[in-house]
């Protein structure tokens, strides 16, 4: 599923790289890193337990290595109202709402967020 989603946005990536994937049963671990054609990349993390639980990260960063946008669902935030949905902009400290995105989902806003 994400390599039929990664060539739908070719145009835009220079290469890939899955630095980990495991798969057993109804569990998935993955990361890979996404670069592209403006420098800028995404590591994503995504973790599926039992085939319902989900823990995900995608961390966005320019050329200099500066954040950009990290989306995530770790428990850190309770104040923010999509809790434990939320993100990260610009800074760590930027807390945004956020909601339970998608591989796809994170794709098409990157996109849309580079070609303005």
């Amino acid at each position: 599923m994400i390599l039929t989603e990664l060539r739908k946005f070719e145009k835009y990536i220079d290469s890939y790289t899955f630095t980990q994937y495991e798969q057993n049963g109804n569990n998935l671990r993955l990361k890979m890193i996404i670069n592209f054609a403006d420098k800028s990349k995404v590591f994503i993390k995504e973790i599926i337990i039992n085939g319902n639980k989900r823990k995900y990260g995608y961390n966005w960063i320019n050329k200099d290595n500066e954040l950009i946008c990290r989306w995530d669902n770790a428990p850190d935030w309770p104040e923010i109202v999509t809790f434990p949905h939320h993100k990260h902009v610009r800074s760590e400290q930027n807390v945004k709402p956020s909601r339970n995105i998608e591989f796809s989902t994170i794709m098409n806003e990157l996109i849309t967020m580079m070609t303005k």
